[in-house]
């Protein structure tokens, strides 16, 4: 089978196996605001598979909702791979799903600083095969960082869930 192109044709591969495997996806997410949950859900019979989101888009939420270490966001800040995976931890717990998506970052225009500028996204993907994560450099507007956002998580499940 030739490796699907686009992330729509991935997601209908990713949604078939977790049908057949009777999985079960959750997203936990701060910078892209919703919008990973939104794209999935837009599937007919995603309640089938999608379990529930959070969007903790204040570090309170993060520390509350989805139990993330304030030591963590201390030590490594909260645009960092540790909290995402913390985060995707969290929601995995929080809503009893197999998989679980996380992200974190600076979209912009603003907010971002030296050590994290505007475009800098952290993502986790947690697993009971284990938990990946990845600090991604992105580039355009505020709306463009987010579906590249979008783009990599479900390019990083493909690979992980079906290669």
């Amino acid at each position: 089978m030739p490796t699907p192109q686009t992330t729509e044709e991935q997601l209908k591969h990713l949604i078939a196996h977790w049908l057949e495997q009777r999985e079960t996806v959750s997203t936990c997410e701060s910078c892209t605001g919703g919008y990973i949950a939104s794209q999935l859900t837009s599937h007919a019979g995603s309640s089938h598979w999608f379990q529930g989101a959070i969007v903790s888009y204040q570090i309170e939420l993060k520390e509350r909702l989805v139990h993330v270490p304030a030591a963590t966001i201390e030590q490594y800040g909260v645009v960092s791979r540790e909290v995402a995976e913390a985060m995707a931890s969290g929601v995995r717990q929080a809503c009893r799903s197999t998989i679980s998506i996380a992200t974190t970052g600076v979209a912009g225009p603003a907010g971002g600083t030296v050590e994290t500028p505007v475009g800098t996204v952290c993502v986790a993907i947690d697993t009971p095969r284990g938990i990946y994560s990845a600090r991604l450099q992105l580039t355009g507007s505020r709306q463009e960082i987010i579906q590249q956002t979008y783009g990599e998580v479900i390019d990083r499940l493909y690979h992980l869930e079906l290669q």
